[in-house]
């Protein structure tokens, strides 16, 4: 535990050291080496092995319009997060994130006073995570609501240059204005997720890890026991040929949300899986044919829940994702609150309920299937 504890001291000493690197690009004059020192920060943080999203080039311009205007959108988002990060970079900011830091650091508890907790029940150690995270969301949600509150002039500023002319029709009107907001409070809750939730992640793993661990072991096995089931099984349509047509949202939910960091890109990748549900739907609108009658589904005119959560249970099963318990209590207890109302709500209350069903899914029916991962005789009385 000691060993561990003094391992994970020096990754944050490291962290930190690393912050106040790159920090220097905007703290101090730049030195004729700096593009040298940047190549190989670089390195050591493993940039050449990331894949950046370029806009296209003049020999491969956006396909449509839209393409263009995401871009723009994008590039936007990342000013305003530039700005939040120099925000961050004064004195008075820093010294308070610092010392949260430092103070959520010191109290974390041990390997030792985990099992303590526990040994008085489970239910004891889960209920201090929680209390330990709505301590953490109340810090990250009052520097949020500082940063908007104190810099929306200077968002409006940024939005307002000539590089983001384009998008002035986007932000045009009653729409466009909460389209901005949602996009400025997307950017500020990214940036402050990087620079308070970033550094206090192996606490915030260690409580959920502990805390949820036989909710996870159990839907693991689940989640691998019905991974080998077709995808009718779990009454989901499928096209003419049998192609399988929805793992383009498996492959989002295993690849985004297990590879993000931060919860608010955690959350937005399962968003964008349910819309990638919906995009399928609809593209393939009178060719997906029903799993039982093998006949084209009408109920699939309107995406509504009944026909949704299926398609969203064979999405995470075949997703596969490690912990889904533990990774519903970090959306529920850290994700933005203004944020999960509305669609993003709807989704995230959608994922949850289908690992509670995984996690709830009866395979005691079907002991055949099922003896090659148990140790146990199920017919054994």
């Amino acid at each position: 535990a000691n060993a561990a504890n003094a391992l994970d001291n020096q990754a944050w000493q490291l962290e930190k050291f690393i912050r106040s690197l790159c920090s220097l690009l905007y703290e101090a004059r730049p030195h004729q080496s700096i593009g040298e020192v940047a190549i190989h920060v670089q390195s050591f943080l493993g940039c050449d092995a990331v894949h950046f999203d370029m806009p296209p080039s003049a020999n491969s311009p956006w396909e449509t319009p839209n393409d263009y205007l995401q871009e723009e959108k994008s590039i936007l988002k990342r000013s305003l997060q530039c700005y939040v990060y120099r925000a961050f970079l004064l004195k008075p900011l820093a010294l308070i994130v610092d010392d949260f830091v430092k103070n959520v650091r010191k109290n974390c508890p041990s390997l030792q006073d985990l099992e303590s907790i526990e040994a008085h029940g489970i239910a004891n150690l889960q209920q201090a995570a929680l209390d330990d995270l709505a301590n953490l969301e109340r810090f990250l949600d009052s520097l949020q609501t500082a940063i908007l509150e104190g810099g929306m002039d200077d968002f409006r500023s940024i939005t307002s240059h000539p590089n983001f002319l384009s998008l002035r029709r986007m932000f045009h009107g009653k729409r466009g204005e909460i389209a901005w907001n949602e996009l400025v409070r997307e950017a500020v809750r990214e940036q402050v997720e990087i620079e308070a939730y970033v550094p206090l992640r192996s606490v915030v793993s260690r409580w959920l890890v502990n805390g949820w661990r036989h909710e996870d072991m159990e839907a693991h096995f689940k989640i691998n026991e019905l991974r080998q089931r077709p995808s009718h099984y779990f009454g989901v349509p499928t096209m003419p040929d049998g192609s399988e047509i929805w793992m383009s949202a498996a492959r989002i939910l295993s690849e985004n949300v297990e590879r993000s960091t931060l919860p608010c890109a955690k959350l937005r990748a399962i968003v964008e899986a349910a819309r990638e549900i919906a995009r399928i739907c609809e593209s393939h609108r009178g060719k997906i044919v029903d799993s039982e009658s093998n006949n084209p589904s009408q109920e699939l005119r309107q995406l509504g829940a009944d026909q949704f959560l299926p398609i969203l249970i064979y999405c995470v099963v075949m997703a596969k994702i490690e912990r889904p318990c533990a990774l519903c209590v970090l959306l529920r207890a850290l994700c933005d609150k203004v944020t999960r109302i509305g669609e993003v709500g709807y989704y995230l209350a959608s994922f949850e309920a289908t690992v509670v069903h995984v996690r709830d899914f009866d395979l005691t029916e079907e002991t055949e299937h099922m003896k090659s991962f148990l140790s146990v005789n199920l017919d054994a009385e």
